[in-house]
């Protein structure tokens, strides 16, 4: 309807609700065509390969050894555990053992170690006997 065809109160009502009516017409059907691709989408993502496994690592190592996954995460359980007691084993190993005197520690000390300054090489030793020279 034109503009100046509305002359009443109730015409230009009916005609508000008029086009409110046809703007919910048009919102409904972009949402039902929109629902229809969406349909569409989640059909050809169902359809496609799952993009993570629930156990990724044990995928993996099926993947590299051609095995069953099942089968993959038996075998990472079992050398995981193996691991773990081996590296036990080897720290009660080292935490009993004796420690070792070699033919270096077993050498008489020095003047300078005896009052704790320790010569690693004789370089250093005759920088430092230069520098108490020159303090003292």
């Amino acid at each position: 309807m034109r503009p100046e065809r509305i002359t009443g109160k109730t015409t230009r009502e009916v005609c508000e609700a008029f086009r409110k009516l046809e703007g919910e017409l048009e919102t409904a059907r972009a949402a039902q065509e929109l629902e229809g691709k969406a349909a569409a989408l989640n059909a050809a993502l169902a359809k496609g390969p799952a993009v993570q496994h629930a156990n990724p690592q044990a995928a993996s190592i099926s993947n590299l050894l051609r095995i069953p996954v099942d089968d993959a995460v038996n075998w990472y359980a079992l050398v995981a555990s193996l691991a773990l007691e081996l590296a036990s084993m080897a720290a009660m190993m080292r935490a009993e053992s004796r420690p070792v005197l070699h033919p270096e520690s077993q050498r008489p000390r020095e003047k300078s170690e005896k009052r704790g300054v320790p010569e690693y090489n004789t370089a250093i030793a005759a920088a430092l006997r230069k520098e108490r020279r020159i303090k003292g």
